[in-house]
């Protein structure tokens, strides 16, 4: 569940950073929005009703240029929930000690959890 709990927040560990030897894979430190997220973003931000595709799209997109002007902000697929998988927000990755950095922004964390009502984890890449 990519819901925000009434609880106080703790920002997850980080993984550690991506290497070759040994072997760590990349980790995104992402908003997941799966459709059922961006259905509700769409209704309670009174995008238009289109077709489903279209207005989960409207709804990415109003969601993504609502970013803020400092630090960086990435939008792929990951897996969350198992194997399911969702668009994202990305803030953070593990490839290096600068992006881990952003992982650890407490404003910029909040900024999103704020806008999103959700939390960020630590996520797998979809590669199709």
């Amino acid at each position: 569940d990519t819901a925000t709990t009434e609880q106080e927040f703790r920002i997850p560990a980080p993984p550690p950073l991506r290497s070759r030897d040994p072997f760590v894979p990349l980790r995104l430190f992402a908003y997941p929005l799966p459709k059922d997220r961006l259905a509700h973003w769409a209704k309670t931000h009174n995008i238009p009703e289109t077709d489903e595709s279209d207005l989960h799209q409207d709804a990415f997109d109003d969601i993504s240029r609502q970013r803020p002007p400092r630090g960086w902000c990435r939008i792929t697929s990951v897996y969350y929930d198992g194997r399911k998988v969702a668009r994202a927000l990305v803030i953070a990755s593990n490839r290096s000690k600068e992006e881990m950095v952003q992982s650890q922004d407490v404003d910029l964390i909040q900024h999103y959890r704020n806008l999103l009502h959700t939390d960020p984890g630590w996520f797998r890449q979809f590669c199709c």
